[in-house]
């Protein structure tokens, strides 16, 4: 599911994603570029019980740009991948991304791979700014990460609570 794409070069900017109820076999994103450019200013509203089976972006940069002020909010709801505010793979910056999750469960009981958490991550470059958000009794099976690839260590499950 992508609230926009661009394929090649380019900026995504300003889109939104929601989804209230159901199941999502794939990942879904805000707003990705798969080329050069930035995504900025990208939404997903996650709601009322829904699955997500894969990852759920914000906003997602493949090559290079900067991912910035993307946001990512889920109540009451699954994730079985990881989730990014913002995620630049290439060159760029993740600056200002926020994710929020209320409640619900991010990743799978027997993956320790599944149910990260970033605010922001940049794989080359400047992950600053980015906020993480965990309450109402959210379970989180791995770690989470706010701006950099190093991680916040909690107990494995860990449930946030209220």
């Amino acid at each position: 599911v992508y609230g926009g794409v661009v394929i090649g070069n380019g900026d995504a900017k300003d889109n939104k994603v929601t989804i209230d109820g159901g199941i999502v076999k794939r990942d879904v994103y805000g707003g990705t570029v798969v080329g050069n450019g930035n995504a900025t200013g990208n939404k997903v509203f996650i709601k009322n019980k829904v699955t997500i089976e894969r990852f759920v972006n914000g906003g997602c940069v493949a090559s290079n740009g900067n991912a910035k002020n993307n946001e990512v909010t889920i109540t009451d709801a699954t994730v079985k991948g990881n989730v990014f505010g913002g995620y630049v793979y290439d060159n760029g910056s993740a600056i200002n991304n926020t994710v929020s999750i209320s409640g619900g469960k991010i990743g799978y009981d027997d993956d320790i791979d599944s149910g990260n958490v970033y605010g922001g991550r940049a794989s080359n470059e400047t992950a600053s700014g980015n906020k993480v958000f965990i309450k109402n009794k959210a379970t989180i099976v791995t770690l989470f990460f706010i701006n950099t690839l190093l991680p916040v260590a909690l107990p494995l499950p860990t449930t946030v609570p209220p």
